[in-house]
């Protein structure tokens, strides 16, 4: 009786010990921000959040194009500040086709950070985090290099931090070409961690990104004023 009382005693402890272990397993699954994402993740995850913007001058004639990205449902967005800086108009189209006329909230040209209001209504949105990822992290790039292609690139974080004409920016080798200024730039868990800038002309396969930081005080500052 003693030897099938300890038997059954050591089977209840290994089944309960068993029921913890998978517990934690699928608890971290549940948690989509505990896992790496590939590509195809995060672009089929993401691309409904993504904008193809354009801005005019005051005579109606185009100024610039380039990309963004919601990070509220209630309609708040960001874009690179060259895109949108001193334009007289500024339209979004969604990932429908619809072409939606919004207001620039903030316009910091030294961090390269805008953040736009689109029109009331309820939208998908991306989020967005303050920490910075660690320099040979893997990262992904998305933006509009043309009208109704959006593109995803890859490659890693080069510097979290640098100092670029005076002003701080991340490297990062995703590819990064006209048009996609705005876009997002994502780490392994679909994060946005920064914000697509330009290219360095003196570094072959370094490009720039705003920063997380400088992206995450200016959405916070307008979703609280």
């Amino acid at each position: 009786m003693k030897c099938i009382r300890r038997n059954t005693l050591s089977l209840l402890i290994m089944v309960a010990l068993v029921i913890i272990l998978f517990s934690g397993v699928f608890a971290a699954s549940a948690d989509g921000t505990k896992q790496d994402l590939s590509a195809e993740d995060i672009y089929s995850r993401s691309s409904r959040a993504l904008l193809y913007v354009r801005a005019y001058y005051t005579s109606g004639n185009l100024k610039a194009t380039g990309s963004g990205f919601i990070v509220s449902e209630d309609g708040l967005a960001v874009t690179a500040a060259h895109v949108v800086d001193k334009a007289a108009k500024v339209t979004v189209i969604d990932c429908e086709g619809t072409e939606l006329c919004c207001s620039v909230f903030s316009c910091d040209t030294a961090a390269d950070v805008a953040v736009l209001r689109l029109p009331e209504g309820k939208y998908p949105a991306l989020e967005v985090t303050d920490a910075a990822p660690a320099s040979g992290a893997p990262l992904r790039a998305m933006g509009y290099p043309i009208k109704d292609t959006l593109i995803i690139t890859e490659g890693i974080c080069s510097a979290r931090s640098a100092t670029v004409n005076d002003k701080r920016r991340m490297l990062v080798t995703c590819d990064i070409v006209n048009g996609m200024s705005g876009g997002p730039v994502f780490d392994c868990f679909g994060r946005a961690v920064g914000l697509c800038s330009g290219s360095v002309r003196t570094m072959d396969g370094i490009h720039l990104a705003a920063c997380t930081k400088d992206i995450y005080a200016a959405v916070e500052a307008a979703a609280n004023g």
